[in-house]
């Protein structure tokens, strides 16, 4: 198991030769959790870059163990001195076919050969190079080739009548939609452009107020890709929602934002009141210059890159686990946050109203959904954010039929005999 394991990600490029240090927690699924009697607080999820190192490095309980190890006759671990068992069974295939790994592997790999060449025929056989140390035979060359037309046109909706319509780019088309802010719309401000209030387009329409001028945040025209933001100075400026915001544990928050402290803690948004919500708390928000917080459940979120410069950063909660993206690409990922007191009222740029943990940078768009949005879903808004403010997203190789046909051919090489079975 751990072999294959990392003979996965070796091929895929993604392995963390790190030597020493402290174990890392693998991905667990909730179903593999649920004996746990404080499943977010007793595992705690590492990063994806620590999550690549090599399996001797994994985090092991005697009864909490990663299925996907078990499957392929991982270690004894209620025994000192177990010799394993070696066994070919149908389950081991169901877990390759399946199996999240796996396909992040595979998907990984698909990026990999596409970094290094457009010509499929180069790609095909760079892929038998890293998974099998062969070139492919002329047969499996023109297999392989049919096999990427196939998959491309079952993936591309213009090819395949089964395929799903283009998801939405305007966030105000989503179903869930709590609470939509863009500075170019629905704000009060001075001569001195101190803003007031802001109200939003969503349907529900909620309006953010400030009455103390001091504490007005200054919009300024073209912050974020030519267009306008919310500028906070880090001290004292923020906004109050006096209303509930959200009602869902699971949900989806959206921010364009970007972030010039070097240290100390701030929020973007958040509904920790007076009356206390230590710890239980709704917020999202970073800690120095570059670390994100979503919630005190989830206080390293991952890693802001370039902060100073404008991003979109997404957090989402699900029954499925919580993660953060910027600009699309996934920053952390942990099992489902503990139950989030979620009363008003709620507050932007500041942790809720404490008088602190002031938002220091621009804020343009601000998004709540009450559930958390699917994929394809995901996609849609990141496209949407990048054709209007101009950052660059990784998202759109997740949809892309050339992406995912080649992910497609990865996956069945890394299901294939001569790569389980061959060192």
């Amino acid at each position: 198991s751990e072999s294959l394991r990392d003979a996965m990600l070796q091929v895929s490029g993604q392995l963390n030769l790190k030597m020493g240090g402290p174990s890392f927690y693998p991905r667990m699924t909730r179903e593999a959790l649920e004996g746990l009697s404080r499943k977010s607080g007793d595992w705690q999820e590492s990063s994806a870059n620590e999550r690549a190192r090599r399996s001797v490095y994994m985090m092991t309980k005697r009864s909490r163990l990663l299925p996907l190890m078990t499957t392929f006759d991982f270690r004894d671990t209620t025994v000192s001195c177990g010799q394993r068992d070696v066994t070919t069974v149908a389950p081991q295939a169901l877990a390759l076919l399946n199996n999240q790994f796996v396909h992040a592997q595979s998907e990984a790999l698909a990026k990999r050969l596409a970094t290094h060449t457009a010509d499929r025929e180069k790609q095909i056989q760079l892929a038998w190079n890293l998974a099998f140390n062969r070139q492919p035979t002329p047969t499996e060359l023109g297999q392989a080739l049919e096999h990427l037309h196939r998959q491309q046109a079952h993936f591309d909706p213009r090819q395949n009548s089964q395929g799903q319509p283009t998801p939405p780019r305007n966030p105000g088309s989503l179903v869930g939609l709590e609470l939509w802010l863009r500075a170019d719309t629905g704000f009060q401000k001075d001569t001195d452009d101190r803003v007031k209030s802001w109200s939003g387009r969503s349907p529900k329409r909620f309006t953010a107020q400030q009455a103390t001028p001091g504490k007005q945040p200054i919009w300024v025209k073209d912050a974020a890709g030519g267009h306008p933001a919310l500028r906070f100075d880090g001290l004292n400026d923020a906004l109050v929602i006096p209303e509930q915001v959200l009602h869902s544990q699971h949900f989806t928050l959206i921010a364009v934002a970007n972030h010039t402290a070097k240290n100390g803690l701030r929020e973007i948004f958040s509904n920790w009141g007076e009356g206390g919500g230590s710890g239980t708390s709704l917020f999202i928000g970073t800690n120095g210059a570059t670390q994100i917080r979503l919630t005190d459940a989830f206080s390293t979120a991952g890693h802001l890159s370039n902060p100073q410069s404008h991003f979109g950063l997404m957090a989402i909660n699900s029954g499925d686990g919580a993660a953060t993206f910027q600009n699309g690409r996934p920053l952390a990922s942990t099992a489902s946050l503990p139950a989030r007191k979620l009363l008003q009222p709620y507050t932007i740029g500041t942790q809720g109203t404490i008088n602190g943990e002031y938002w220091q940078g621009d804020i343009a768009e601000l998004i709540v959904i009450n559930r958390a949005l699917n994929q394809t879903e995901q996609a849609g808004v990141w496209r949407y954010l990048a054709e209007r403010y101009g950052f660059v997203t990784e998202s759109d190789p997740i949809n892309d039929p050339v992406h995912l046909a080649l992910a497609s051919l990865c996956h069945v090489l890394l299901n294939a005999n001569e790569f389980v079975y061959l060192d």
